[in-house]
């Protein structure tokens, strides 16, 4: 089953999979019915120059559009279940170096820094490890 008129791997790929089953939709309509716009404005001070995206999060596309062709979507994948597993850790860790900033901040004891800097550490490893588990879906 050929892609025509790609421009973008998502879109292009739910193309392909609808097509196959008897459903053929343009890419922009498939981007348009899985609410793929969206807008970001970003301006942080460790960047340059700020961000600007217009397009939802993979896989938001995906969800969005099942679910306005009622279609069931069905996800089984132990890199999948292995990604979100190590991402909910990080997210308790970052958590906790949140909290060890604020600590610094009030207590001016480096040790909250030390500590901080440790789950870091660990974070990077974890979020290396999730990244790896989701490049294999």
């Amino acid at each position: 089953m050929a892609a025509h008129g790609t421009q973008h791997c998502e879109t292009t790929t739910l193309g392909v999979l609808l097509r196959h089953e008897g459903i053929d939709l343009s890419e922009p309509m498939l981007f348009g019915l899985g609410s793929g716009l969206s807008f970001i404005y970003w301006d942080s001070k460790a960047m340059g120059f700020p961000f600007l995206g217009g397009r939802v999060k993979p896989f938001e596309l995906t969800r969005n559009l099942a679910a306005a062709l009622g279609l069931e979507l069905l996800i089984d994948s132990d890199h999948l279940r292995t990604g979100h597993s190590l991402y909910a850790e990080a997210a308790a860790l970052w958590t906790e170096v949140a909290e060890l900033i604020a600590a610094a901040g009030e207590s001016g004891d480096e040790k909250h820094l030390t500590r901080a800097g440790a789950v870091l550490h660990e974070l990077s490893r974890i979020e290396r490890e999730a990244m790896g588990a989701l490049s294999k879906l």
